[in-house]
């Protein structure tokens, strides 16, 4: 949790800074993609640990008030980046960046898609290699042992 918020804290820095220099959003790319994937990770990484089976069994909570307020400042940072860009940005600059952040969330969504999609393809591979060469193998003993039982008569 500690590393995605302080990918989050300095990505803030870079769009600010970009921002204050009246650059383009689009200049600050890297960092806004650094931006979205920290508060995704967060997020997911908070209902991960919601759902998990132990906190169910256990009936625990440990680090809730830690991710709540994680997500707060975030919450905060935000707002300060759309003030700064309604009151410092070009004209459109802040309805600019909630589509570039949109785009961004659709290709990482993506992504992770075609990554499961690819895993999922590795795995189903190598368990029809292991069931081929399991009955290879086995087709081959059973064979050897005719063999066998053929030259023991």
């Amino acid at each position: 949790m500690i590393a995605e918020i302080a990918a989050i804290n300095a990505a803030m820095a870079v769009i600010k800074t970009t921002i204050a220099h009246g650059k383009d959003i689009a200049s600050a790319g890297s960092a806004i993609s650094k931006l979205i994937n920290g508060e995704e990770e967060l997020r997911e990484r908070a209902n991960q640990k919601k759902n998990s089976v132990f906190s169910k069994l256990l009936g625990k909570n440990t680090g809730d008030i830690d991710e709540f307020m994680a997500l707060e400042r975030i919450n905060t940072q935000r707002e300060e980046l759309r003030e700064m860009m309604q009151l410092y940005g070009r004209p459109g600059m802040y309805t600019d960046w909630i589509k570039y952040q949109t785009e961004a969330r659709l290709k990482r969504k993506k992504a992770k898609e075609e990554q499961k999609q690819a895993m999922e393809k590795l795995v189903r591979n190598v368990l029809l290699s292991i069931l081929f060469i399991v009955i290879v193998g086995g087709l081959l003993g059973v064979g050897y042992v005719a063999w066998w039982l053929k030259g023991q008569q």
